[in-house]
């Protein structure tokens, strides 16, 4: 049975049961506009999530197709990001931002763009897989969110198995009790992991939750 639910990198915190939002770390506007105008300049499809939902500037999305995204994600992308004229737009209509997500950054310009977004200050830059950046508030990460929940159901943080494979499970893995990183996962999650599992072909997540529960 699943009680509680961890969103966007750590940045929402809900109660599954009431629906409740427990907890909340998003982006100011003022840092959302420093992404957008890097992201912008750099000529980057990028996507807003806000409280579950992904929106895009609209002039973006009209043209789509210039900016090389990976066909495997072109049709998601397209279909799923809601358009919106301006971020004062977002802003005044009091929808916050939770994340800022680039999905598809071609593979020859991905080293260049990883590093210029990581010349902005108060931000949480990671990946989930190799072509895509996330960013979140520097005081957001699963691991965050886990540490207020504990502190909530009075829970000890020793005694919390998390389970990952990617840069944004680096810090909850690293810091749980038992941070346990699947067979396929990035080399810096599994050298900070107490334990790595089977690949997810081989069902490592369920291997790892009979071998520890």
């Amino acid at each position: 049975c699943i009680d509680y639910i961890i969103t966007t990198n750590g940045a929402c915190l809900v109660d599954r049961k009431t629906g409740e939002i427990m907890y909340k770390s998003g982006l100011n506007y003022k840092k959302v506009d420093e992404l957008v105008t890097l992201a912008e300049k750099l000529g980057i499809f990028y996507e807003l999530y806000c409280d579950g939902k992904s929106y895009a500037p609209r002039k973006n999305k009209e043209r789509i197709k210039e900016f090389n995204i990976h066909d495997e994600f072109f049709d998601l992308l397209n279909d799923r990001t809601i358009p919106y004229e301006n971020l004062e737009q977002l802003k005044n209509s009091g929808i916050g931002v939770d994340k800022f997500n680039m999905l598809s950054i071609p593979y020859n310009r991905y080293t260049k763009v990883w590093d210029e977004f990581a010349k902005i200050e108060e931000i949480n830059q990671v990946s989930s897989i190799k072509i895509n950046i996330e960013i979140n508030s520097d005081k957001t990460s699963k691991w965050n969110a886990i540490k207020y929940l504990c502190d909530e159901i009075r829970i000890n943080k020793n005694d919390v198995m998390t389970i990952g494979d990617s840069g944004n499970d680096f810090e909850m893995i690293k810091n749980a009790g038992l941070g346990v990183c699947m067979g396929n996962g990035f080399d810096e999650v599994k050298n900070v992991a107490k334990y790595v599992t089977k690949t997810i072909d081989e069902d490592g997540f369920e291997y790892a939750i009979r071998k520890f529960l």
